[in-house]
């Protein structure tokens, strides 16, 4: 029973379909990962951990976060399904080691990689230095304000399974020109117009980030670098 609810209320701040929704289960959310962040002990990888292999979920972070990216993290920590590695990538003009919360160097001493670059790519953090830095790997991207359900990365591995060689979401919008052809329609038009529950592969469909997804090895040429 109370895992049920559990993911339920997961899966509702995981759509984050509606401000009353949301902040029903933050309510129940935040302060359970709080608890997990001041007293789990228990590393990303247990002895009977089902880990994806070569699996990197890579995300990132800024000041008017950091305090509170533990709770996404936690979320990812808890996945049934778990990664090899989870990288939160900062900014080092913006972080320093020094002003760390301690939030994340508890989860560092679970597993967690914090890595500091030089370079400012604002959000692309999460993407560009984690194909740079391991390009063999499959880089899952994840957002730092947003619940994960347990079974978000099972659900992506598997899919990956039947569909190696490609881009994969759970959220996204269809690229659509406008009557003349020559122009794309504004990305607002996009996001109303709803899409087909089930998708083949198209280069017209254009991931959203904050649900997650799942870039193969060797998605990018080194023009994307």
């Amino acid at each position: 029973m109370f895992s049920s609810v559990f993911r339920i209320l997961s899966y509702l701040a995981y759509e984050r379909a509606h401000a009353p929704v949301r902040a029903l289960a933050v309510c129940w959310l935040y302060p359970y990962y709080f608890v997990v962040n001041r007293y789990c002990r228990k590393p990303l990888q247990g002895n009977d951990s089902r880990v994806a292999p070569g699996v990197i979920v890579s995300l990132t972070s800024y000041p008017a976060r950091i305090g509170v990216v533990y709770q996404a993290i936690e979320s990812i920590f808890a996945q049934r399904l778990k990664p090899e590695k989870v990288i939160l990538w900062l900014c080092a003009s913006e972080v320093r080691e020094e002003t760390l919360p301690a939030s994340l160097k508890r989860l560092r001493a679970r597993g967690l990689s914090i890595v500091y670059v030089e370079a400012n790519l604002r959000s692309h953090k999460k993407l560009y230095f984690a194909m740079r830095h391991y390009p063999r790997n499959v880089i899952v991207t994840a957002d730092d304000d947003t619940y994960y359900p347990k079974d978000w990365l099972e659900g992506l591995y598997h899919a990956h399974q039947h569909y190696p060689h490609y881009v994969l979401c759970y959220r996204g919008h269809i690229l659509r020109k406008q009557e003349n052809g020559l122009a794309f329609i504004p990305y607002v038009q996009m996001a109303e117009q709803s899409c087909p529950s089930s998708l083949e592969p198209s280069d017209a469909l254009m991931p959203t980030g904050v649900s997650g997804v799942l870039y193969p090895p060797g998605v990018f040429d080194e023009l994307f670098f």
